[in-house]
């Protein structure tokens, strides 16, 4: 991205044309020499005036100094004046100085010159650098002009040689409408921008090989503003995001402030708060599930043939994305509700700028932390799968059996979406997201885990699941009440059901009640782990 800009001042930030033709058919007039047609001074424009004399007119030095001197009368009282900025220029510079881009001008013309003209057009402001050729004769050519400015932008220690790094020459622009504007910003290591609404002639920038050509200032203005519009587009979004974000909290706020008015409302009242997001969840899952499972069936059977066998053939993967699909609808069918409760939490809580120092400590705490998070959702889940096995727990529900059989059935690809993805985001939102958050305004928090948990395990519809949602349950409201973000217990319940999922299945010694290396002690291990992780998670400080 570029960030500092040097600006040639004629032909490429005003229209100058008149005052300098003017200027030089006045002084070389001085000499004897007439120019009826202005068009054939308008070479004079962008090289230093003595180079053009001698150039175009092979004048001999006495010849040039006095065309020079008459050139400066009438341009110091008229010419200067006789000047315009070029259309839409002012809001260019405008722009990038807001954009904090660092800009100079660097022309052959006289300093005293640039100066003034730049005053006029009220556009001095916008300069931290103005560099141009002395009266004296110094800053002679435009690669001195160029030079000087560099080392005024980019000044270097007291004796040391001027050098620019190439992080410095990538992001430093020279932008000019001649040649010499492209060979100064060359001989100076520079990106070269070459304009061709100034007074070059037709090709010849890019017989300079100026790096970049542009045709217009709307051009130039989206060329130069590209890399930082869309950093500003960026930060506009980004606020825009922080803006909807605190609204919805203030929403979320207000919303829970409507609701603890209901703390002393009836019985009823309370059971209908708690119990609707369960009743929006099912009534929108099963309509799903029967729409869904209907269209498949006649898809099927309309397709016929190896499209209909091979549907029979994965019957378990084909039911897994049916499920997919319906915890999409109901989840959808949630988000009214849920999108409100997701934030009660965060909604008080302040974000106080950080040392970086602080900002490292804390991030590699955050590492520390979701290491010991993750081990011990899946010990947990092995843990727990293990107890039951161990007490034959598992072998109370035929409809269990059948579950599980299921489950092995489907895809490992849809498994992975189904019951790593899919069932905790929908399951989180209902049963942590909805209801414990609304159970927490009519009762304690410890009482509103156990009444949740309780209604997770029910949601299970079979006695070996129902515990272990009923255990689960409990223990993922825990880690939401420790760390006070949704998507905790998203995380947790999915690492929980990828290990029941893809784990346990493949591991050695399945039957786990001949004991072996999957016996007790395993057993006692994982629990341990599982233990030693949740005390952590409760002595570590919050982030």
């Amino acid at each position: 991205m570029l960030e500092y800009l040097l600006f040639d001042l004629d032909g490429t930030l005003t229209d100058s044309s008149e005052g300098i033709t003017k200027s030089v058919q006045y002084g070389l007039g001085s000499i004897g020499i007439e120019v009826e047609d202005l068009k054939d001074l308008l070479v004079f424009i962008g090289p230093p005036l003595d180079y053009s004399f001698r150039e175009f007119y092979k004048l001999e030095e006495e010849q040039i100094k006095q065309a020079t001197a008459k050139y400066r009368e009438r341009y110091k009282k008229i010419g200067m004046y006789e000047n315009a900025l070029y259309p839409g220029m002012a809001a260019l510079l405008k722009d990038l100085h807001r954009r904090g881009k660092h800009l100079a001008v660097a022309s052959s013309k006289p300093e005293v010159f640039v100066r003034q003209i730049l005053k006029h057009f009220n556009i001095e402001q916008y300069f931290e650098v103005i560099v141009g050729s002395g009266l004296d004769g110094s800053l002679g050519t435009k690669e001195a002009v160029v030079r000087e400015t560099l080392s005024r932008l980019f000044p270097q220690e007291e004796g040391q040689p001027f050098t620019l790094t190439e992080e410095q020459k990538e992001s430093t622009a020279m932008i000019g409408d001649r040649h010499f504007d492209i060979e100064g910003g060359k001989a100076n290591g520079i990106v070269t921008v070459g304009v061709e609404y100034g007074f070059a002639k037709a090709g010849e920038l890019k017989e300079a090989k100026a790096d970049y050509v542009i045709k217009t200032v709307e051009e130039l203005h989206g060329f130069l503003l590209r890399g930082s519009e869309d950093a500003d587009e960026k930060r506009m979004k980004d606020y825009h995001k922080a803006q909807k974000k605190t609204e919805l909290r203030k929403t979320a706020a207000q919303k829970r402030r409507e609701r603890e008015t209901k703390r002393n409302a009836s019985s009823l009242t309370k059971a209908l708060d708690i119990l609707l997001p369960m009743l929006v969840y099912f009534v929108a899952y099963d309509i799903a599930g029967i729409v869904l499972s209907f269209t498949a069936g006649f898809l099927g059977e309309r397709i016929g043939g190896h499209f209909y066998e091979e549907m029979l053939a994965n019957a378990g993967t084909v039911r897994g994305i049916l499920v997919i699909l319906s915890l999409t609808v109901a989840m959808a069918a949630l988000y009214p509700m849920a999108k409100w409760e997701f934030f009660l939490k965060e909604g008080t809580r302040t974000k106080e700028k950080t040392p970086d120092r602080k900002k490292q400590e804390e991030k590699g705490k955050k590492v520390r932390q979701g290491i010991v998070f993750a081990i011990t959702a899946v010990s947990a889940s092995i843990a727990l799968n293990l107890i039951f096995r161990l007490c034959s727990v598992a072998d109370l529900s035929d409809r269990y059996e059948a579950v599980v059989r299921e489950q092995n059935s489907v895809a490992l690809i849809a498994g992975i979406f189904l019951y790593g993805i899919f069932s905790p985001l929908a399951e989180e939102m209902l049963f942590r997201g909805l209801v414990y958050n609304r159970m927490k305004l009519y009762f304690p928090w410890k009482l509103s885990i156990v009444f949740s948990a309780l209604f997770f395990g029910l949601y299970h519809g079979n006695l070996v699941q129902g515990l272990f949602g009923f255990l689960l349950g409990v223990v993922i409201a825990w880690y939401y009440e420790r760390y006070e973000k949704w998507y905790v217990p998203v995380i947790f319940h999915g690492i929980v059901n990828l290990s029941s999922y893809l784990l346990l299945p493949r591991l050695p010694g399945g039957n786990v009640s001949e004991g072996g290396y999957w016996g007790y002690i395993s057993c006692v291990i994982f629990m341990t782990i599982w233990i030693c992780g949740m005390i952590y998670a409760g002595k570590t400080k919050k982030i």
